[in-house]
């Protein structure tokens, strides 16, 4: 729950026009779970996109300067065996990648007595699963930079917050590895996008967290023995957050008001305040 209070008090913060606190925040958060740097990101766009550069590398330097404060004591062989560990790992058998080797077979399931790994999770190894990992990481990447792309040209708070939500889903649906924690990230960002409108996208993410609880922890050893039915249970939650992604990218690349418009109301509201 801390990554999550450190990214919300840090949208929080950007919300009320303090990107310096906003942006130490979310570098807070980057080092406690490493999702709180997309938002970072999308904020430092966004705030580029208002035409407020200053804020923006500001709040880009103290990010850095939190990230490597905390960093730079445990710099070594061990910090980037860290991150060669999640790079190294093969798909998570609840992640979307996984739902697609399930579908196509071939794969074994890792982590297992039969076929032990060294990633303490498990996973599908062989088969298609080289493949529909390297397809889903290139799907990744082409989703964020389209979320990227979104928040520079969103004005408003809100729809920061709105993209930053799309690019969690993203991260969470197109990755190799779905954890069951990642639905805690989720939930507070459906409950807001719930509020400000977004019901349908609210709703799509909270049947997957339903889904999700009925699958874990109660049914995930029947996973690793791929009973049929919680593999369908699991590909349902994956169809509906995939199905959220879709919905709300769509919705904020279509409600997208005219930036030279938009940069003048907010430049009137400023002055106003």
């Amino acid at each position: 729950a801390m990554p999550v209070a450190f990214a919300l008090g840090g949208l929080l913060a950007l919300s009320r026009d303090r990107p310096s606190l906003g942006f130490l925040l979310l570098g807070l958060g980057t080092m406690t779970k490493l999702f709180p740097g997309l938002l970072a990101v999308l904020a430092f766009v966004w705030l580029l996109g208002r035409g407020e550069r200053d804020a923006a590398l500001r709040g880009g330097a103290i990010f850095v300067a939190i990230v490597l404060a905390i960093s730079l004591p445990f710099a070594g062989s061990g910090y980037v065996d860290s991150f060669t560990f999640h790079l190294d790992r093969p798909v998570q058998i609840e992640s979307t990648p996984a739902t697609v080797l399930f579908a196509l077979g071939g794969s074994d399931v890792t982590g297992t007595n039969l076929r032990p790994d060294g990633f303490k999770s498990n996973g599908l190894d062989g088969g298609h699963a080289e493949a529909v990992a390297r397809l889903f990481a290139v799907l990744l990447a082409f989703a964020l930079v389209g979320v990227v792309a979104l928040a520079a040209r969103a004005r408003d708070a809100r729809r920061l917050v709105l993209c930053g939500f799309a690019a969690l889903l993203a991260f969470v649906t197109l990755g190799k590895v779905f954890s069951p924690q990642y639905v805690i990230w989720l939930a507070p960002f459906a409950a807001l996008a719930y509020v400000w409108g977004r019901r349908a996208v609210a709703l799509l993410v909270g049947a997957a967290i339903v889904l999700t609880h009925v699958e874990f922890p109660s049914r995930y050893f029947d996973l690793i023995n791929q009973d049929e039915t919680v593999v369908w249970i699991v590909a349902a939650r994956n169809v509906l957050l995939l199905a959220a992604l879709v919905v709300l990218s769509v919705g904020l690349a279509r409600r997208q008001p005219a930036p030279g418009l938009a940069a003048r109301s907010h430049r009137q509201a400023r002055r106003r305040a």
